[in-house]
């Protein structure tokens, strides 16, 4: 999948990066006094549970297949999670508060 470590580090790091600037997001959202589902909360704590996870591992097991599959799965867990958080907020706040997110989740880690 990914041919050196230098391509599965930054990778990582993107999705380190977005996961915190999901945080900060639902951090916001909750600021405005909207509810976010537990589902996703419990979504993106479980991500950063597998972002440390990796971490320990980054070095010595990052050519596996096991751990290709689970930066894949955190990948598409990132992505669904942003997915959810942008609707509600579009939902909830409008459009265009949802559209100022989506360009600042898009700015600091662009292409996962």
């Amino acid at each position: 999948m990914y041919s050196t470590k230098l391509d599965v580090r930054e990778l990582f790091q993107k999705i380190e990066d977005k996961w915190k600037n999901l945080a900060d997001f639902i951090v916001d959202l909750k600021k405005r006094n909207v509810d976010v589902s537990p589902r996703i909360v419990t979504a993106l704590t479980c991500c950063r549970s597998l972002i440390n996870h990796c971490k320990y591992h980054l070095n010595n097991k990052n050519g596996s297949v096991e751990f290709q599959k689970i930066i894949s799965q955190l990948s598409r867990d990132i992505l669904d999670i942003e997915s959810s958080l942008i609707i509600i907020a579009a939902d909830r706040l409008g459009e265009r508060y949802a559209l100022e997110w989506s360009v600042k989740l898009g700015e600091k880690t662009p292409d996962i």
